[in-house]
């Protein structure tokens, strides 16, 4: 084992590890791109209209409803579930209902609450990879649909090359199962220790892509510390796209 740091940023990883990278996987949110809210509890004001009932319930009561469903709904690490069902949970547990499907609901709520734009320094990655050969996609966590995902990173990055998108909520298994990572691969046609993996959290995208084999790279940028709750011996840690590219051309790629 060994362990190389730099002034800014470390990598570690045993010998012959990261040496063999035929594919790259991302997370989206916080590592392709990034958001913030328009506005404090705006995701039940896009939606307050379309309520029958709207006056029964006001949006802070219903936003601040959501936040306690999901807060219980993210304590568990097993399985994913669309974020239209949370929002039948929420509706129907307060006697409400739409006059739009969820499905339309969540496209709202979505698109007029979330603020996206793209990571620092992504295009500068993806054209990178591209000019190495090295195919990539995006293998995230979120209970927003695929469809939608998908539409922010097109949106935010036009000429973006990557070959497909697979979002938990589409199919059920989440990080850090080895499931959703060994999904990935198997998509893209190639082995699990084939596959480098591209992150912002320690316990989801580190130590999730490690259980399934992959090689993690830990994009660090909020500058957290590792989760000791989850051992993982090798992965490069850091804070940006620059460094993560000086990394993989003098001892991977």
């Amino acid at each position: 084992f060994k362990a190389f740091k730099f002034k800014s940023f470390k990598l570690q990883f045993h010998r012959g590890y990261y040496m063999n990278i035929k594919y790259v996987f991302f997370d989206c949110w916080d590592t392709v791109i990034k958001y913030h809210e328009n506005e404090p509890n705006g995701d039940m004001k896009a939606i307050h209209p379309y309520l029958v009932e709207k006056d029964k319930v006001s949006p802070d009561d219903l936003s601040n409803m959501l936040k306690e469903i999901e807060k219980k709904y993210y304590s568990q690490n097993e399985w994913e579930v669309p974020c239209t069902s949370l929002l039948a949970l929420l509706i129907e547990l307060n006697g409400l209902h739409l006059t739009i499907s969820y499905e339309e609901a969540e496209k709202i709520m979505v698109r007029k609450f979330l603020v996206p734009e793209p990571m620092p320094q992504i295009n500068l990655m993806l054209d990178y990879l591209n000019k190495k050969g090295i195919k990539h996609s995006i293998l995230s966590n979120t209970t927003i649909s695929e469809e939608l995902t998908k539409e922010f990173v097109d949106r935010l990055l036009p000429n973006n090359s990557f070959e497909f998108l697979v979002a938990s909520s589409r199919v059920a298994t989440k990080k850090p199962q080895p499931l959703f990572f060994k999904l990935g691969a198997a998509k893209a046609g190639v082995k699990c220790e084939e596959c480098l993996y591209i992150g912002d959290t320690f316990s989801s995208d580190v130590f999730g892509s490690s259980s399934a084999n992959m090689n993690p790279a830990w994009l660090n940028w909020k500058n957290k510390q590792p989760n000791p709750n989850y051992h993982v011996r090798d992965f490069i840690e850091v804070e940006n796209y620059e460094k993560l590219i000086n990394i993989l051309e003098g001892k991977v790629l």
